[in-house]
């Protein structure tokens, strides 16, 4: 079991500190494990969002999302790439996310949404079909955070517990275990508690718990 995370890159974070120095531990962790310490002043953001898709919540609550749509990405119920921002097919949006060819999106009621590429479950509603608009994740209740990583999804919930379904090649769902299969139905990340922000990336997930600690696990 990792020790330590070798790196951890935060993207669309809104960084007002430095992350320290991490140690080159390499193990395989499919697990979480407690990353380096980070000072407080550092926030985690929704979810790790690529260039080619960047759905931006407006004040009213309304998805905004443009780029690549060529897996229903964008949520307007075309596959036609898009240059300048349209409407994603979601009200009362309180929270977006995005990965490589998926976007997520919670209510303020803790339901979740998903839409977009899901070749490997990543849209944790138990199918590996892409709907060409937002569709409730009806596995999931209470949902207060959520992260997306290239191909799989994270859910931390009001219990604080993570959920976690898509790609798990190389352990990101946390549960111990990897699976070049889809996995479309969430399933518990293993022994975290208290979590109130997730992210992911391509190959790993990070977890923020509400004692300031920040959990990792990748398969390195």
């Amino acid at each position: 079991m990792v020790r330590a995370v070798e790196s951890i890159v935060l993207s669309f974070a809104v960084v007002v500190g430095l992350l320290p120095a991490l140690p080159a531990a390499r193990a395989a962790a499919s697990e979480p494990v407690l990353a380096a310490a980070i000072p407080s002043s550092v926030l985690l953001p929704e979810g790790a969002r690529p260039a080619t898709a960047n759905p931006v919540p407006p004040s009213k609550g309304t998805p905004w999302a443009w780029g690549w749509n060529g897996s229903g990405t964008l949520g307007n119920n075309a596959t036609v790439q898009q240059n300048t921002p349209v409407r994603t097919q979601m009200l009362g949006t309180s929270a977006l996310a995005a990965g490589d060819d998926h976007g997520l999106g919670r209510k303020s009621d803790g339901t979740l949404w998903s839409w977009g590429g899901n070749s490997e479950g990543q849209l944790c509603d138990g199918t590996t079909t892409n709907p060409l608009v937002p569709t409730q994740v009806t596995a999931l209740s209470g949902v207060s955070a959520i992260g997306a990583g290239g191909f799989h999804t994270l859910a931390a919930k009001s219990d604080g517990t993570v959920w976690a379904c898509g790609d798990n090649d190389q352990g990101q769902l946390g549960n111990g275990t990897t699976s070049t299969t889809p996995n479309p139905n969430p399933s518990q990340v293993t022994g975290l508690a208290g979590v109130i922000a997730v992210a992911g990336g391509r190959f790993f997930s990070v977890a923020l718990k509400s004692d300031g600690t920040v959990w990792a696990w990748v398969r390195t």
